[in-house]
């Protein structure tokens, strides 16, 4: 009797969802079915049954061929629910602002698999940099559909994920020449919550199931992702186009070093995890962003300002974390001053940041949009940021 080939449906076939999910599932056997709002991307994939990624580090290049593979347009549901119907297991990489709009059709499939024979657990890794992103996925999905209420506590599990590998946007000319390509780091390790699944755990090596899992989603958003996204400010204030560029400066390293060692202080009194591994967490990533050959851009990890100043995102949420701690954010304050400070033409939400500090002035947004108010020691750090920002100003403008 032949083994049944096991299935992954992945919601979004862009740099994450191909670039890293789909890589380590097709390497481990998996038939990978690609489910995507880009007629051009779906076409090229079932034209194509595969796709390249090309690993590139300071070490070395590898190229991969990625495949069989296969797509369907999220339109399709009748074909999205056949595919979600007869699915082992299930992942949405999407960006955060998308769920919303994925949970009617996810919804509608859930539904049909709940009427189909498999009565099989559905579990969904959540590829997705937000805290608790399993649990807003189940509500948005909930609000689509109210009467999966009980399919979803018994039968799909929210797995979530601290997604690690960097892939960064390609050139438009890389674009045209090479459509399906991703080009990435060789970086696989994917760390995902061990007590969110309610099937079987996949034995693929690169998966590394924990519990509790809160530890790793701050250890990525406010030491990973605050740290990219400190290196990308201060290097756009100086001009610089990459990131490789940016953390090769002395000051530069130095300010974003410090600022991912407060968070590292914080997480190793809250969780009693060694300060020397999560230095050498640290030290990691540091030489990871300074891979050129990824070619990652200033304008790409500090794109969408507004979100990564929100109360609950990498930068104020990594100042406020360190402040529970008992440590105090100096260098996590720069990088929310510079924040401020950054203004790529065409990035929408750097302009309507501008716009809003035009309007109301910092001090206001620092308390009302980013949360920086409520007692004596946040009104101290709000005025240390709106310190900062009056001499970065100054820098900026010397710049110029």
């Amino acid at each position: 009797m032949n083994k049944k080939t096991l299935s992954i449906v992945i919601f979004g076939g862009g740099n994450i969802g191909r670039g890293f999910i789909g890589q380590l599932f097709s390497q481990a056997n998996y038939e990978v079915i690609f489910i995507d709002a880009v007629p051009a991307l779906v076409n090229a994939l079932n034209e194509a049954g595969q796709y390249p990624i090309h690993l590139v580090s300071e070490e070395g290049n590898q190229n991969l061929m990625i495949g069989p593979v296969r797509a369907i347009l999220i339109s399709d549901q009748a074909a999205v629910n056949e595919a979600v119907a007869a699915a082992d297991i299930m992942a949405t990489a999407v960006g955060v602002p998308i769920l919303q709009y994925i949970a009617d059709p996810v919804a509608r499939a859930l539904h049909y698999r709940s009427l189909s024979d498999n009565k099989e657990p559905l579990d969904i890794l959540v590829c997705e940099n937000k805290l608790d992103a399993g649990h807003y996925l189940k509500e948005l999905i909930l609000k689509a559909d109210p009467a999966l209420d009980t399919m979803l506590e018994q039968r799909v599990g929210f797995v979530e994920t601290s997604i690690g590998r960097m892939v960064p946007v390609l050139s438009a000319e890389d674009r045209m020449k090479y459509p399906l390509m991703v080009r990435t780091e060789p970086f696989q390790e994917l760390p995902l919550d061990a007590a969110g699944f309610k099937g079987a755990i996949p034995g693929i090596a690169s998966l590394k199931p924990f519990a509790p899992f809160h530890f790793y989603h701050q250890r990525k958003l406010y030491i990973h992702n605050m740290g990219h996204a400190l290196t990308a400010y201060l290097g756009s204030l100086i001009g610089c186009d990459t990131i490789a560029e940016a953390i090769t400066i002395v000051e530069i390293r130095s300010l974003v070093e410090h600022a991912m060692r407060q968070v590292g202080e914080a997480l190793s009194r809250e969780y009693g995890v060694p300060s020397s591994e999560l230095e050498e967490h640290i030290q990691d990533l540091l030489h990871r962003f300074a891979n050129r050959q990824l070619g990652d851009t200033v304008d790409r990890v500090g794109r969408d300002p507004m979100r990564k100043l929100s109360v609950d995102d990498r930068l104020v949420g990594s100042l406020l974390y360190t402040l529970n701690q008992g440590i105090e954010p100096f260098y996590i304050a720069i990088g929310i001053a510079a924040a401020f400070q950054f203004a790529p033409e065409g990035d929408a939400s750097a302009a309507e940041l501008a716009k809003m500090v035009c309007q109301q002035g910092l001090d206001h947004v620092l308390q009302e949009f980013c949360g920086i108010k409520g007692s004596a020691e946040l009104d101290h750090w709000r005025r240390m940021v709106l310190a900062q920002d009056a001499l970065l100003k100054i820098l900026h403008s010397k710049k110029k």
